[in-house]
């Protein structure tokens, strides 16, 4: 997982709210094993990951989430010719959001 990155995941708007693209490569590392959860809880501290790491977590977590008008509480701005910008400021609300997770032994 060493190399993938932001990168990974490209966003798309629809009528219902925001979609990622998910790269192969990206899909076939989000497993649900512990070595995995691990890796994915780190990245959200690192800013050219923790968009991966919170789109992978949501994954294997299988819990429901809100598309619109945020993507699982991932603010998302997509401006005119599919330019996204993500604020990395986000990453200290998502990685409560994932410890509780973890912490709550997870569904």
């Amino acid at each position: 997982m060493l190399e993938l990155s932001n990168r990974d995941i490209e966003w798309d708007a629809t009528f219902d709210g925001f979609v990622p693209r998910i790269s192969e490569r990206a899909s076939a590392a989000f497993s649900a094993d512990e070595a995995t959860i691990a890796t994915l809880l780190e990245y959200l501290s690192d800013p050219e990951r923790f968009v991966l790491a919170h789109v992978g977590l949501t994954r294997i977590s299988g819990r429901p989430y809100s598309v619109f008008p945020s993507w699982n509480g991932l603010k998302i701005d997509l401006a005119i010719y599919a330019q996204v910008s993500i604020d990395h400021g986000q990453r200290d609300a998502l990685i409560r959001h994932w410890r509780a997770w973890r912490d709550q032994g997870r569904p």
